[in-house]
């Protein structure tokens, strides 16, 4: 068997090659598959995120957190700092440490979180 036998492989193996150009538009591509579009929240859904956040608020308390970012939905546990309304931006502090700043129009639900359950569980 050599390259130029019918029904082999080998005949174009010299035509595999890809630009790396192709190859990142095809990575980035597949990495877009996954991403979502900003949800959009109704008006019950924002009366609801506002008590929440300024019961947060008055009590210190610690947070469950989603949010929009870059095309997905993260996840947060977090205590809120301050509300920067000017900013329209909610000051959390997390893993990420203190002063990591979430605009409130990425905000998708916040719920108190219970440290005996798993706060994630109904979200």
């Amino acid at each position: 068997m050599n390259k130029l036998t019918k029904g082999s492989n080998l005949r174009w193996e010299s035509s595999r090659m890809m630009l790396p150009e192709h190859v990142q538009a095809l990575r980035q591509d597949e990495a877009d598959l996954g991403k979502k579009k900003r949800p959009s929240l109704d008006d019950q859904e924002l009366e609801t995120l506002n008590r929440t956040l300024s019961e947060a608020l008055s009590g210190s308390k610690r947070v469950a957190l989603r949010y929009y970012q870059n095309g997905y939905i993260k996840k947060s546990i977090c205590c809120v700092e301050k509300l920067d309304t000017a900013r329209r931006q909610l000051k959390i502090c997390d893993v990420h440490g203190p002063g990591s700043c979430i605009s409130l129009m990425d905000i998708v639900e916040i719920k108190l979180a219970d440290p005996a359950a798993d706060p994630f569980s109904g979200m």
